[in-house]
């Protein structure tokens, strides 16, 4: 089933115009290998409902239909998500490299990574659990 069909499908079954419906896809598909490029990890679950409720369309009628419960596409957005990671593996993995070193080389969570050492000392010898705490209270 290639793009047109499941738009199609999507369409009919909530009752948006394939317009609409497109414009979904395309902005979800972007927003996808943006985050994905930024060094974000993201789980297609994850993706799949924060970004399908923030784009989702609403009806007039005051009844939300969630374009993202469609099976198809949700078909449509996972072979996209593999697809974006096989063709951009590295580049991902190089993005994800440049992330953690820029947390760790942050001055904020250093300073906080030494705090936490001075408040648990257990904490002393793990380092990377000193730093994924200090980066937890930053967020």
């Amino acid at each position: 089933m290639n793009t047109v069909d499941i738009i199609r499908n999507v369409s009919l079954s909530s009752g948006f115009s394939q317009r609409a419906v497109k414009k979904v896809f395309r902005n979800c598909i972007d927003e996808m290998k943006q985050m994905l490029l930024t060094g974000h990890k993201v789980s297609l679950t994850g993706f799949l409902f924060l970004t399908l409720d923030e784009q989702t369309v609403k009806s007039s009628s005051g009844i939300p239909e969630l374009i993202g419960t469609h099976p198809r596409a949700k078909a449509r957005l996972y072979s996209q998500y593999k697809k974006t990671i096989r063709e951009n593996g590295q580049v991902l993995h190089d993005a994800i490299l440049a992330r953690k070193e820029a947390i760790q080389n942050d001055p904020v969570i250093k300073s906080k990574t030494e705090e936490l050492k001075k408040i648990n000392s257990s904490i002393k010898n793990n380092e990377k659990k000193c730093v994924k705490m200090a980066g937890a209270f930053l967020q």
